[in-house]
């Protein structure tokens, strides 16, 4: 099965990985990443989002076979907006 990215939001990763106030911490986790350099957000039925990254490495490289062209990368900490929804 190959997710089609357009039921994705996709945010910059700079801008998860810069602090903000009001943002939340996610420590450690290992991303699913485009080939632009953006992290993925889940968003098919436009409800509710979903970050797609996982603590665990192989379940990230499991789950990224879905995303056409999409590695796996460890970023250390990143910062979210309080509702993943707020990226809409």
């Amino acid at each position: 099965m190959t997710f089609d990215l357009s039921d994705f939001y996709r945010v910059p990763i700079e801008d998860v990985l810069t602090p903000q106030v009001g943002r939340i911490v996610y420590p450690s986790s290992w991303w699913i990443i485009t080939p632009d350099r953006e992290v993925l957000f889940y968003n098919k039925h436009r409800e509710h989002t979903s970050p797609q990254c996982n603590s665990n490495r192989l379940v990230a490289e499991h789950l990224a076979r879905n995303y056409p062209d999409c590695t796996v990368e460890q970023l250390p900490v990143t910062f979210l907006k309080h509702n993943c929804s707020d990226y809409v």
